[in-house]
């Protein structure tokens, strides 16, 4: 039959049959997710690359739509369960840790453990990072209000003084 052929990828040299290229619920799920993640997709997709059991073989659609959807709800969820604990981990973060995994180009991952880890790590950088600038924009507001204090007082001052000789 026409759908067993196999048919050779351009770009990756590899094999699949016919039938695996035809849009069928997985391709429809992958698209629909895909959209919904709009922007941060290509970076999604980089990392799922890295389930690969070989740097040259593509992933089956089937397994590509099961692992998106796991990552759309995490991404969604802003959650992480890792180590028996779950981690509110920012968007930034999470992202950040995607976008990281999959430039590592790295392949044969079981699951998204890898991911959780690196995740974690990314959503502490970050709060540090926030709580360093927070205490510096106070910092600077905090002299900054003092000096308008001491200048009131100084006004003060001079009202009462201007009030004496008046």
């Amino acid at each position: 039959m026409i759908f067993d052929v196999k048919i050779v990828c351009p770009h990756c040299e590899a094999e699949f049959r016919m039938k695996d290229a035809q849009p069928g619920e997985d391709m429809v799920g992958i698209a629909r997710i895909a959209a919904r993640l709009g922007k941060a997709f290509p970076w999604v997709d980089q990392y799922l690359q890295c389930f690969r059991t070989a740097p040259n073989k593509p992933l089956k659609p089937e397994k590509y739509r099961l692992l998106l959807e796991e990552i759309a709800s995490v991404i969604a969820s802003e959650s992480i369960k890792y180590d028996r604990q779950e981690y509110y981990v920012k968007r930034e973060a999470l992202f950040e840790a995607i976008r990281y995994v999959g430039l590592s180009d790295k392949f044969g991952f079981k699951n998204h453990n890898y991911l959780k880890k690196v995740a974690i790590q990314m959503h502490k950088k970050l709060n540090a990072k926030e709580s360093r600038e927070e205490r510096k924009v106070e910092g600077e507001r905090g002299g900054r209000v003092k000096q308008i204090i001491d200048g009131e007082r100084d006004f003060v001052h001079l009202k009462d003084i201007i009030g004496k000789i008046g």
